[in-house]
């Protein structure tokens, strides 16, 4: 939760000070929550500050900005280590999975718990959000996708799936060969409900 919360507040701090770079100095940087971006911006603001392309204060405020955002950074790959370090000897197996890296894998044993509660996949599924809800109103054999179950949970089924369509082939094949028939968003969901019964 600590390591979420920060990355929300980098979040808010990295788009506000992108607002305010385009505002002040016609600059939009990249991705501040790299090291390199940070470094380019840096640059960017010392060169305003020597040419006197913006006020001296509008340039050390952003400064300051930037100084936050470097800080949150590093407290948030703090936190990621020590995440890592603590699920580490419960996740050996999760890891195996293509999409699964350290701190995804302790999403799922902190949202799932015991394993053993859940009689089956079925009811991991259904836990989950991934499990379709069947529709008996229609008079037809149909059923459309669940709003209920853990959102969290679904969220990380979701880009542990992601991950694995782009870098596994074996899971791009599976996706497209279920795009005609249920669309890719269907696809994508079939996938998640396979990755629970794993």
């Amino acid at each position: 939760a600590a390591r979420d919360e920060a990355v929300e507040h980098r979040t808010r701090a990295i788009n506000r000070l992108k607002a305010a770079c385009h505002m002040h100095l016609g600059h939009t940087p990249g991705d501040l929550a790299r090291p390199g971006h940070r470094a380019a911006l840096q640059a960017v603001l010392e060169g305003a500050a020597a040419s006197g392309a913006a006020p001296a204060a509008v340039v050390r405020v952003l400064g300051v900005r930037l100084e936050e955002i470097a800080y949150l950074s590093g407290q948030i790959a703090g936190l990621e280590e020590e995440v890592a370090g603590l699920a580490g000897p419960l996740t050996v197996n999760l890891r195996r999975i293509t999409g699964v890296g350290p701190l995804v894998a302790a999403h799922l044993v902190a949202a799932v718990g015991d394993i053993a509660r859940f009689a089956s996949h079925d009811a991991l599924a259904a836990f989950a959000g991934c499990a379709p809800v069947p529709v008996f109103s229609s008079g037809r054999d149909r059923v459309r996708l669940s709003r209920g179950g853990h959102r969290g949970l679904n969220s990380v089924f979701y880009r542990i799936a992601m991950v694995q369509v782009r870098h596994d082939e074996r899971a791009r094949e599976f996706v497209r060969s279920r795009e005609e028939a249920k669309g890719r968003r269907g696809a994508y969901r079939v996938l998640k409900r396979k990755l629970v019964r794993r």
